[in-house]
């Protein structure tokens, strides 16, 4: 599965309780992961051939593609990542080759380390978050990352609730060295442009994201691709003139 790809733009409403409305643009969808996150399942930790992906609605399923149930609760949901964190300690060892797993290690930290610190719970959250995204920079950071490790790491640079691990400098010089045709790139490269002093460009970056969508029928509800992404443009329109004032 490819993590860097999992479609921030087209969540819907049947996640249990909805998608989290509160925060604007990609902010707000990215913590539908960390609210809506994997209830543990026994078959998980079976060794035999395993594998672990995340789909559209952020649900896990099983290497047969059994869906597992998702959990509103962030206790269970920290529970579940770190037996997940323990899983792939275990896949790690038996299968030292598959360069998958230390991925969904990294990432199963990182949402450890937001859980946490959503709960105010910051000394815990510091370490988990630290490694998780440890491991993705250094990822990023190889000469031939791909762009799904790139955009990766920059998300997690850019809007992991362990705000001191954040750096919006370094997460817009992954996204400039990202494919000019990577899917997302222009919402990532947006945030990252944003983060880092440049609302115009960043309103550039989301309408060009824009433009590439199905224009909206006449009658009908935008979709959710569409409304997030304007929310986003909202947001960096207000500051770009904000900043010329």
């Amino acid at each position: 599965a490819d993590l860097g790809a999992v479609a921030l733009r087209e969540v819907d409403d049947h996640l249990p309780g909805g998608a989290q409305r509160d925060r604007a643009g990609l902010e707000g969808r990215l913590l539908v992961g960390v609210e809506r996150p994997v209830l543990a399942h026994d078959r998980l930790l079976r060794l035999e051939r395993l594998e672990v992906q995340v789909d559209l609605d952020l649900a896990l399923h099983a290497a047969d593609g059994t869906p597992i149930m998702l959990t509103d609760s962030r206790e269970a949901a920290i529970a579940n990542y770190k037996q997940s964190v323990i899983l792939f300690d275990r896949l790690i060892k038996g299968e030292p080759s598959n360069s998958l797993h230390p991925v969904h290690r990294a990432e199963a930290l990182t949402r450890i380390g937001d859980l946490l610190a959503l709960t105010g719970r910051m000394p815990e959250a510091l370490p988990a978050a630290r490694e998780g995204l440890a491991h993705m920079v250094k990822e990023a950071e190889r000469p031939g990352a791909s762009d799904s490790q790139l955009m990766e790491a920059s998300r997690w640079l850019m809007l992991t609730e362990v705000k001191s691990l954040r750096d919006p400098k370094r997460a817009l010089a992954f996204m400039l060295r990202t494919s000019p045709k990577a899917d997302y790139r222009d919402e990532f490269l947006a945030e990252a442009l944003f983060q880092t002093g440049d609302p115009a460009g960043a309103v550039a970056a989301v309408d060009r994201l824009i433009a590439t969508l199905k224009p909206t029928p006449p009658g009908e509800k935008p979709s959710r691709a569409r409304m997030g992404l304007e929310e986003s443009r909202a947001k960096y329109t207000a500051a770009a003139a904000a900043a010329k004032k």
